[in-house]
């Protein structure tokens, strides 16, 4: 028996284990977007217009079809005097019973237009919501792409000050070792300890950097971000040639066709051309009002005050029915002026779009420039810091430079690794930018 339950306890402990270590996911780049795709919160929301455009253009179709109504009753009058009488056909017949049964019919002939513009209007809507639908699916994948640059870049750099953190714990033996020896007064030991310190803080804060550049990206990926989730890091690269450079450019252009292409491939301005046409056929819709209606009707009717007698009693009929509006108190005319204010809306947000999609590419094709220039700057900066630091590492151990000297070289080559690892990152992610502005995000 303990033995049996020794054993369930070791099953229970694996399971638990396998468990943690299967809720554990290294997620790449592809992953994640697909991830958002499926749950980010936007495109959950942009889905659901879709949906709902779908059914506005059934419903607009389902006023060319015929609509078909039925209803039964039955009911129980009496008189003042006890008695309860049923006019059946023009004919009286005491009863204290009443059943009726009415089907019908009726199609919608003619109504001014009204019906075409408004299945025009449908599609117009519908094409609408699933262009807006692929444009915030393109705004999440860039955001997954910026956020997943913003991981790996702040995974770097805690590498970086772990890195530096490691070297300073040796040199600070090193110099204890000196100090023992009588090489070195104990000042020296106590700024290398100061600067342990501060390299230490400077690990803590860049570990919370990376933690906070993990949240946000699971929370656009639409994930709980306690999950315990890692990222694969070698997933962007982390150098760039000139000969990278000079592709990306000729593939961009020039500021005024980047603009051009831009016009042409953003769906959202795409999505406010088809809501302006939506609106033109709303206007359509309205002055169907002052137009005369015609529809068709048929039906059959039975009334009588016992169940039966159905093909005698039972009345079929058919007709037409033609209205002509001549006077509704001005409504039809508010609601031409509400469409056509709605159309003027709709064309001053198609120029908003269009004037922000400018500023957009313009920003992001300003933004690629600095960092192209970033990027040879801190090339430079970083090859001069390497030297420097090898150079007064050198003097410090040979005691002909001081500790002061030492640890500004030191500053100057890990700032300089940070600012040349910044400006890579800034690039790829100025890349991303730049193709969603223009609408060629992939």
């Amino acid at each position: 028996m303990n033995k049996a339950f020794l054993f369930a306890l070791i099953l229970l402990f694996t399971f638990n284990l396998s468990a943690e270590e299967s809720e554990k996911r290294v997620y790449n780049l592809t992953e994640c977007i697909d991830i958002a795709l499926r749950h980010n919160f936007d495109i959950v929301l942009q889905e659901a217009q879709v949906k709902t455009s779908g059914a506005d253009i059934t419903q607009a179709f389902g006023a060319y079809l015929p609509s078909v109504n039925f209803n039964a009753g039955y009911n129980r009058t009496l008189s003042n005097d006890g008695q309860s009488w049923l006019d059946v056909n023009g004919k009286i017949v005491q009863s204290n019973n009443s059943y009726n049964i009415n089907a019908m019919t009726s199609l919608t002939i003619f109504d001014g237009f009204s019906r075409e513009a408004n299945y025009s209007r449908a599609q117009n809507q519908l094409n609408s919501s699933t262009l807006n639908l692929d444009q915030t699916m393109q705004l999440v994948r860039y955001n997954v792409y910026r956020q997943y640059i913003d991981v790996v870049r702040n995974a770097q750099l805690v590498k970086i000050r772990r890195e530096n953190f490691e070297q300073g714990k040796s040199e600070l033996a090193r110099i204890q070792s000196q100090y023992e020896a009588g090489i070195v007064p104990i000042n020296v030991v106590y700024s290398q300890e100061a600067e342990l310190g501060n390299r230490e803080i400077e690990i803590v804060q860049a570990e919370n950097q990376l933690n906070i550049a993990k949240t946000n990206l699971l929370a656009t990926m639409g994930l709980m971000p306690n999950f315990d989730i890692d990222f694969q890091l070698n997933v962007i690269p982390n150098y760039i040639s000139n000969a990278d450079i000079e592709y990306f450019r000729s593939r961009t252009g020039t500021l005024s066709l980047a603009v051009k292409n831009a016009i042409e491939n953003r769906n959202d301005y795409k999505a406010a051309e088809m809501m302006i046409e939506a609106s033109r056929q709303q206007i359509t819709i309205a002055k169907a009002g002052y137009m005369p209606k015609l529809d068709a009707n048929a039906g059959w009717r039975w009334n009588y005050f016992e169940l039966g007698s159905f093909s005698d009693l039972g009345r079929s009929y058919a007709g037409l029915n033609l209205s002509v509006p001549i006077f509704d108190n001005f409504r039809t005319n508010m609601n031409i002026q509400n469409a056509e204010l709605q159309l003027t809306q709709q064309e001053i947000q198609k120029q908003k779009i269009e004037l922000n999609i400018k500023q957009a590419v313009q920003n992001a094709i300003l933004n690629l420039e600095t960092a192209e220039k970033q990027i040879e700057i801190s090339d430079r900066a970083l090859k001069a810091a390497e030297k420097n630091f090898e150079v007064t590492s050198e003097r410090f151990r040979h005691g002909n430079a001081n500790i002061t000297d030492y640890t500004v070289a030191n500053t100057q080559y890990i700032n300089s690794q940070i600012n040349k690892i910044t400006a890579v990152y800034n690039y790829i992610s100025s890349q991303k930018e730049v193709e969603y502005a223009i609408g060629i995000l992939k």
